[in-house]
């Protein structure tokens, strides 16, 4: 007989002998013995301590015997059955009540229900946001069940908050940071419990580091204080736009240019260096150049030009994170003359007492577009206007402000007698009398020398950029020059290949009808075949 089982609800009790029959049975009778209806006292565990059965006996010969006692009687009991209980996890918002702590079960007997079990589950303690341990408390199912328990947690989760009016500055001086000043935290919204110690704080910073306007600016909204692990935000994010201006610099030493120079024509002043910088960020050195550019005097002429000027400009990966008060430059500078050489024509004659008589030079070292207009006045000799050689030396000439002139050969000029009418020398000299025409009265030395220097000068000078003074033979004029005596242009021709223009800006041609040669005053250019035009004054 077994005499202990598991709690089932029931008071049957398992056999598994029926016992032996003692000495007495006779012969070769058939008796069996038989254990019927054993079951235990009661069926709870608690007061199950007794199983109690009968025998009785079988086979052909039973009812020859009987049994001193039918009663069969054993100590037995019955343990606890095993009920299984598993813990809902469970959670809630901060502040808020504690849900109901449930549970799920199994392994009840059948016949029994779930008020056999009592009793409520318990948690750890706590109110902050947190996990904590749901355990079985006073749960219980009497003396037939043994608890099997599963416990978990209770989850207690932040409360939201909502958070608005966090600022930052708006603009802000480069320093090679993202780094931005915060203006206001925010403020926190509703939702705090009680006397919570609750605060908000921002951090941001610039999306670049680099002056420029509307860059966008990144936050983050964070809670601080005693009870900040029990809040969060909806949203901690924050966004704004604001501006990066230009570090100023300054001129730690200035650039150099060359503050005298020779009078060329243009205002251009040389560059020596382009300065150097102070307050540039450690950060980006060899980022940020400082060239001097459009360096230029105030004026072009001597006289005028006292001022240099020009413009700094900032280069590099860098530069457009700085600035400067001013990007001019300005110094004091001076352009002195330029030296105009002043060549005379090579054998020149004048006729004593000619008033009008220009001597003839070629000037050279002119600047830039400069020319022949800037001349006034003209060369002179040394001496008395009598016959013989004279030096010639600068007299009043001048090519304005911008040029010292020179000689560049002492040359001279000769002085010739003018030549008397036939009638008078023929009677200083024996002659007839007889009066001769002006062309066989003209000294045929003077003309053919005169001659001859027209045409051996332009030929040298031809497709230069030369001043020209040469005396015109009235026989080699053009024939629609005959009456250009108003300031007119026509054509003159010089010799029989060269070619000029010309135009009298002096009052035209001056005839002197006692003199074999036809003086004219004008300014002329070459036309003549395979040239460039060359400026000429010619008389």
């Amino acid at each position: 007989m077994t005499t202990s089982r598991v709690y089932d609800g029931t008071t049957a009790a398992a056999k598994l002998t029926d016992g032996v029959l003692g000495a007495g049975v006779i012969g070769g009778d058939s008796v069996t013995l038989g254990l019927t209806g054993t079951a235990y006292n009661s069926q709870d565990v608690a007061t199950a301590n007794t199983i109690t059965g009968t025998y009785v006996l079988g086979g052909a010969s039973a009812g020859n015997y009987q049994l001193a006692s039918s009663v069969f009687s054993a100590a037995g009991n019955i343990t606890p059955v095993t009920l299984t209980i598993t813990a809902s996890a469970q959670s809630k918002v901060y502040g808020n009540a504690d849900p109901a702590l449930s549970y799920t079960y199994s392994g009840l007997v059948s016949g029994d229900t779930a008020s056999a079990i009592t009793g409520s589950l318990a948690r750890e303690g706590g109110e902050n946001v947190g996990v904590y341990a749901i355990n079985k408390g006073s749960l219980a199912a009497g003396s037939n069940y043994t608890i099997s328990y599963t416990g978990t947690n209770l989850t207690i989760t932040p409360a939201i908050l909502t958070v608005t009016g966090g600022t930052v500055q708006t603009s802000r001086i480069y320093d090679g940071s993202t780094k931005i000043l915060v203006t206001s935290n925010g403020t926190v919204g509703a939702g705090v419990i009680g006397a919570d110690d609750v605060a908000v704080s921002l951090t941001a910073a610039y999306a670049s580091a680099n002056a420029a306007a509307g860059i966008k600016v990144n936050g983050t909204y964070s809670l601080s204080g005693a009870s900040a692990g029990n809040y969060m935000l909806s949203d901690s994010a924050f966004s704004a736009i604001a501006t990066i201006t230009p570090k100023q610099l300054n001129i730690l030493s200035p650039g150099q240019v060359v503050t005298e120079r020779e009078y060329d024509g243009t205002v251009l002043a040389a560059k020596l260096s382009d300065g150097a910088l102070d307050g540039v960020l450690a950060s980006d050195f060899g980022r940020v150049v400082l060239d001097l550019t459009d360096t230029r005097y105030n004026s072009a002429n001597v006289a005028e030009a006292t001022t240099i000027s020009g413009r700094y400009v900032l280069h590099g990966a860098a530069a457009s994170n700085y600035t400067m008060s001013s990007f001019d430059f300005r110094t004091s500078g001076e352009i002195i003359k330029a030296t105009l050489a002043v060549s005379p024509v090579a054998g020149q004659t004048r006729i004593v007492g000619q008033s009008d008589y220009e001597i003839a030079f070629t000037p050279s070292g002119w600047k830039g577009d400069d020319g022949v207009s800037l001349l006034s006045g003209g060369l002179s000799f040394e001496g008395s206007d009598a016959p013989g050689n004279r030096f010639i030396t600068l007299g009043n000439l001048s090519a304005g402000g911008n040029y010292d002139l020179r000689l560049t050969s002492g040359g001279t000029l000769a002085i010739v007698a003018k030549a008397e009418e036939g009638g008078k020398d023929s009677e200083n000299k024996g002659g007839t009398g007889t009066k001769e025409s002006t062309s066989e009265k003209r000294p045929a030395e003077v003309a053919v020398a005169t001659e001859r220097a027209q045409r051996a000068h332009v030929q040298s000078t031809h497709n230069t950029d030369q001043v020209v003074y040469v005396w015109v033979d009235p026989s080699l004029l053009a024939p629609d020059d005959a009456d250009n005596n108003d300031g007119g242009t026509g054509i003159v021709t010089l010799g029989k290949s060269i070619a000029y223009r010309c135009s009298s800006p002096s009052g035209g041609m001056v005839a002197d009808k006692g003199n074999a040669l036809y003086p004219m005053v004008s300014v002329c250019e070459v036309v003549a075949e395979g040239g460039s035009a060359t400026s000429a004054r010619m008389r």
